[in-house]
């Protein structure tokens, strides 16, 4: 989620923005450590979105009073760049801006705008019921704007200042406070793009796992369609 909060941050002092802003909580500075694992995905093929599904598991974050959160997350680039620099992002969090609350949400960023760019969204429906599956999507949706839905576009939110052009995506665990926060085994059993010709979607058959978590990993179950990540949680399982 503010996969980038913290370097957002870093980005707008390296920029000298004395001016700049973050519409999203303030990064949290404390004795915990930011993790994140899940998978990477990619596509040569001329794409305009991506799609994932996953069971929503049991989070905890211990710091959410500090603005901290436990999340499973989906992010999407946009404007033919890597995610972690231009995207939109859909989940769910255990944490949100300072109440210890699991909701799901969207955000979106743009690192290489001066200054950076960061807003988040708190979805009142649905509400989450570990064990369920829900659906995440980021798509081009009309000019300069990527649509975010959830469990389909009765629950959407757009954000603007996106251009169409998806060529990379990904999925996984991110938590403010390695441990003892935790993000229970999430089985991801749809790992899809949006072909930008006819807006069909499409298995990936491109992906790589990723990993900056002492406290938890990622494996394939079918690589490269589904996956499962985990935080503080070793149980093993791809259902």
């Amino acid at each position: 989620m503010r996969r980038t909060v913290v370097a957002v941050m870093a980005a707008v002092a390296l920029l000298g923005a004395s001016g700049g802003y973050l519409d999203g909580p303030p990064p949290v500075f404390a004795a915990c450590s930011k993790e994140e694992a899940g998978a990477d995905a990619g596509t040569s093929v001329n794409a305009d979105g991506a799609k994932m599904a996953w069971k929503a598991r049991a989070l905890t974050a211990t710091d959410w009073a500090s603005q901290g959160f436990a999340a499973q997350v989906m992010w999407v680039g946009t404007n033919n760049t890597e995610e972690t620099l231009r995207w939109v992002e859909a989940g769910i969090t255990r944490g949100w801006q300072g109440t210890n609350v699991l909701t799901a949400y969207t955000a979106h960023g743009d690192l290489i705008h001066n200054p950076p760019i960061y807003a988040e969204h708190k979805w009142v429906t649905p509400s989450i019921t570990l064990g369920n599956t829900y659906t995440f999507a980021g798509f081009y949706n009309t000019t300069n704007t990527y649509r975010t839905t959830v469990n389909g576009n009765v629950n959407s939110w757009d954000w603007s200042g996106h251009t169409s052009g998806t060529s990379s995506w990904s999925g996984g665990s991110e938590s403010t406070c390695g441990p003892p926060s935790v993000v229970s085994n999430t089985f991801v059993s749809l790992n899809q793009y949006r072909r930008a010709s006819d807006h069909v979607y499409v298995n990936t058959s491109v992906g790589s796992l990723f990993d900056v978590s002492p406290n938890g990993s990622s494996a394939w179950c079918i690589a490269p369609r589904t996956f499962r990540y985990w935080m503080n949680d070793n149980t093993p399982g791809c259902s």
